[in-house]
């Protein structure tokens, strides 16, 4: 009967120290599952910061042909921890802080403090570079153990930006927008003139042919740097074209010892519409 009962207590006391064991696991895979969730969340807010003002900044720059920035202060990215393997090769390393109060009323941060009280001193600040308009967060977001400072819509999260812009051809045109000098930006009559702003990645080698409406406007476009400008005036809608998007097509153009491919389609909002407007 002794011998029973110490047996007992002898696979009591094993299980309760395996008990003991696999708690101990379970906390430390939890606690680690918990940090990596909370790491995720925070590096894909700011992700998504960063690939909001990306495309703001883009659409100031090709409206006001100058960045929505505070030139007053500049930063060096090295100051702040920033490695080179996390830098776009292609900037020329002078950065600026945004100012968004200049962009669209709509955008929402989810960090930059310092960019919405203007308050330049902070890491908590979104900051670019005025050359290849790349975003940096001076904070950083921290993935896998490793601390990001720019982060790309488009290559597999965990990635630097080197060895992004090293390996991905940009597209030469970055941005294409079309809009009526009509009350409504969306519409055009006989009359309204339509604006085509491209914004380009490159200084291009040979700039593009332009069609808007089958005719060639070419010899109207505008450039300044890598912003092209052309305007079009309707003169006249064909049969059939109420209600239709506008067409126009962007070709034959060269940088980056590339050919560009023909754009026939609008990068930001969207195509301008024909109306009648008797």
């Amino acid at each position: 009967m002794k011998k029973c009962i110490n047996n007992n207590r002898g696979v009591t006391l094993i299980s309760l120290a395996v008990v003991i064991i696999i708690l101990m696991i379970l906390s430390v895979s939890l606690t680690i599952s918990i940090k990596s969730t909370i790491e995720l969340k925070e590096y894909n807010s700011i992700k998504e910061d960063i690939i909001s003002l990306t495309e703001e900044v883009k659409l100031y720059y090709l409206e006001n042909e100058q960045l929505p920035v505070c030139n007053e202060k500049s930063f060096n990215l090295a100051d702040y921890g920033v490695p080179t393997e996390d830098i776009n090769p292609n900037d020329n390393n002078v950065y600026y802080p945004i100012d968004i109060s200049a962009l669209s009323n709509q955008l929402s941060l989810n960090h930059g403090d310092g960019n919405k009280n203007k308050d330049w001193n902070t890491k908590d600040l979104y900051v670019m570079n005025e050359e290849s308009l790349t975003v940096y967060y001076l904070q950083g977001a921290v993935l896998d153990n490793k601390r990001h400072y720019t982060i790309i819509d488009d290559f597999a999260g965990g990635s630097f930006a080197n060895a992004y812009y090293s390996k991905v051809d940009l597209p030469i045109i970055s941005v294409v927008t079309m809009e009526s000098s009509g009350s409504d930006k969306t519409l055009v009559t006989v009359g309204d003139k339509i604006k085509l702003k491209i914004l380009t990645n490159y200084i291009l080698d040979k700039t593009p042919t332009i069609v808007i409406d089958g005719q060639d406007v070419t010899n109207n476009c505008t450039w300044n740097g890598t912003v092209g400008t052309v305007e079009y005036t309707v003169t006249s809608i064909q049969n059939g074209k109420v209600g239709q998007p506008v067409e126009f097509s962007i070709s034959n153009y060269k940088a980056d010892n590339r050919d560009g491919e023909t754009i026939t389609d609008v990068t930001f909002g969207t195509k301008v519409l024909f109306y009648n407007a008797e």
